[in-house]
């Protein structure tokens, strides 16, 4: 057992934990440094997207990096959602066990989320300066870490992670499809993106966060001390940025719905 601080402490292995994370963060630039080198990449171009200020090279080894890291959360959330999902009569709302205890793995996924964070976070600094999404990266941070840290809640970080991350490969391809092309990538993937965003972002991710404020709120939660409070707080900073990825795709919504009136007025001409 570890002392953070004064009344604080955890079972975790901190020293374990960080060469996770380090490993995670080493894993991010090993694939950028290798799709940037390698031919695969298909090297600099104008972008079709006048906003964009990266270059295509470095956007498309990014990206790829972006990629195999969601792919690898969503296959070790899946793992642990399935091995530690427990039905729970005893609950207000959802009957999911969010009190299963911490266990090893929870490594896995927290640390994997927190080394990727810290490399795009220094690829932002470095290459594709964006502020919004740098402090996207910082708030997931301060987030999730109660929840590896914790005696309970490891179960809340994978879930919000698999349901934050099943979309990403689809956005990364639909992204770069906008700034760099070819323009049919991006028109094949907008619908795709489109409804499968809504639907994750718009319908159960809600559910989820209702029921976190509901099991961390409401009901009677014994064994945690300064713990419950961190934990409350993570569940605010999820709902933050759950709200602004709402702003977020309500512009995707509406780009894709004159997307296709453009496409519709097309067909009428011909």
């Amino acid at each position: 057992m570890t002392e953070l601080l004064p009344g604080l402490t955890t079972d975790v292995d901190i020293l374990v934990f960080g060469q996770y994370v380090v490993g995670a963060f080493a894993a991010y630039w090993s694939i950028f440094l290798l799709t940037y080198f390698l031919p695969i990449n298909p090297g600099d171009a104008k972008p079709l997207n006048p906003k964009t200020t990266c270059r295509r090279s470095i956007a498309f080894a990014n990206r790829c990096a972006a990629i195999s890291h969601a792919i690898a959360e969503m296959v070790i959330a899946t793992y642990m959602i399935h091995k530690y999902f427990r039905y729970d009569s005893t609950r207000l709302f959802l009957p999911i066990n969010w009190d299963a205890p911490l266990q090893g793995d929870a490594h896995y996924i927290c640390a994997l989320v927190v080394g990727y964070c810290f490399a795009d976070g220094l690829y932002l600094v470095l290459f594709e300066y964006d502020f919004l999404m740098f402090a996207h990266h910082v708030a997931v941070v301060i987030g999730i870490l109660p929840c590896q840290l914790a005696p309970y809640g490891f179960l809340i970080a994978t879930t919000s992670t698999w349901v934050a991350e099943v979309t990403n490969p689809v956005q990364n391809v639909w992204q770069y499809g906008r700034d760099f092309g070819p323009k049919q990538m991006y028109q094949a993937m907008s619908g795709l993106f489109t409804y499968s965003f809504a639907i994750c972002r718009g319908i159960i991710m809600p559910v989820l966060l209702l029921d976190y404020y509901v099991f961390l709120f409401l009901e009677v939660r014994e064994g945690l001390g300064m713990w419950l409070w961190l934990l409350r707080l993570s569940v605010i900073i999820f709902t933050i940025g759950w709200f602004g990825s709402l702003m977020w795709l309500k512009g995707v919504i509406l780009g894709y719905w004159r997307y296709l009136e453009k496409k519709k007025a097309k067909k009428e001409k011909a």
